[in-house]
């Protein structure tokens, strides 16, 4: 996907993909996620019986409807061609280890590290399984790392001394050898990057809102809530508000640094809040700060 996107975005000559590679599928791919995610704010906001027979809301919705049958049959044939050239590869060759394939070869004699139990989720997932699955990795965890990646280098290059010290931090942990796997320690010792990283996704929540439903009668913030009744968190706002940030515009990693009790509850809630909070936020964090190691730890010209 990224390499389609490349492959748009500059000119014709330089591109590393041809016509006949099959990758240019892709870029419809695209054009089709971007709709959808137009889309989720017409079934949110728009009632039921509005966009089923008043016009031109009822052309819309059949054309959203086409839209997500159109991607899910997309990743469904995705899924089983790579399910047959699994089934096509010799046992004893070894086979990637990307995540379309490790699904696939789950609960399988394929698997390379199986679990044995006899659960009802032992058995292997179908296509409509996996489809799902891929679905929500694209959506929610490629997508949003590397959207929070760009803007967390967007904003250390719009504060040269806050990309120095950024810089001075790697360069002590890795003491000029640029070349070596990075290891969980040296994560835990990155402070001032993951100071940066939270202080990025305070600034650019990559999820600005979240839809809630009120499972039970509430009062919440002095609000009567009916149970069933539908309202969203505005964490991009929560994240600007001068009572919990002061100097809210202002890119300041050191706001996370040091005693983190200063920082009001409920104030940074960029994975969400509660227990229905992303339960990848960790992942996506420890993701982001690798990303800026892979950019920052290469030779570079100061």
């Amino acid at each position: 996907m990224m390499a389609t996107q490349y492959n748009r975005l500059v000119p014709k000559y330089l591109r590393t993909l041809n016509s006949k590679s099959g990758l240019y599928q892709f870029e419809e791919f695209l054009d089709r996620l971007r709709l959808w995610l137009k889309s989720i704010h017409f079934f949110y906001f728009v009632p039921r019986f509005v966009r089923h027979y008043i016009p031109p809301m009822n052309f819309l919705y059949k054309k959203y409807i086409r839209n997500m049958t159109w991607i899910d049959n997309y990743l469904i044939g995705f899924v089983k061609e790579r399910r047959k050239e699994i089934e096509n590869t010799p046992k004893e060759e070894a086979l990637s280890s990307d995540i379309l394939t490790l699904l696939i070869c789950a609960n399988t004699d394929r698997e390379k590290y199986p679990i044995k139990s006899n659960d009802e989720f032992s058995r292997p997932m179908t296509d409509e399984e996996i489809r799902y699955c891929i679905f929500e990795v694209i959506g929610g965890g490629i997508d949003t790392t590397s959207h929070s990646t760009s803007f967390l280098i967007y904003y250390l290059c719009k504060s040269p001394e806050k990309k120095a010290k950024v810089y001075a931090e790697i360069d002590n942990i890795f003491k000029g050898d640029k070349t070596r796997p990075v290891t969980y320690d040296d994560i835990e010792k990155l402070v001032y990057v993951e100071a940066a990283a939270k202080e990025s996704s305070r600034l650019m929540p990559i999820v600005p809102s979240v839809f809630k439903r009120a499972i039970n009668d509430v009062m919440i913030g002095g609000l009567n809530w009916k149970s069933g009744q539908e309202f969203f968190v505005h964490q991009h706002y929560i994240h600007h508000n001068k009572s919990h940030w002061p100097n809210p515009k202002e890119f300041i990693p050191e706001r996370f640094l040091g005693d983190t009790n200063k920082i009001e509850k409920n104030s940074f809630i960029p994975f969400g809040g509660g227990i229905r909070q992303c339960p990848g936020r960790h992942l996506g964090m420890i993701a982001n700060e690798c990303h800026e190691l892979k950019l920052y730890i290469r030779p570079r010209k100061d």
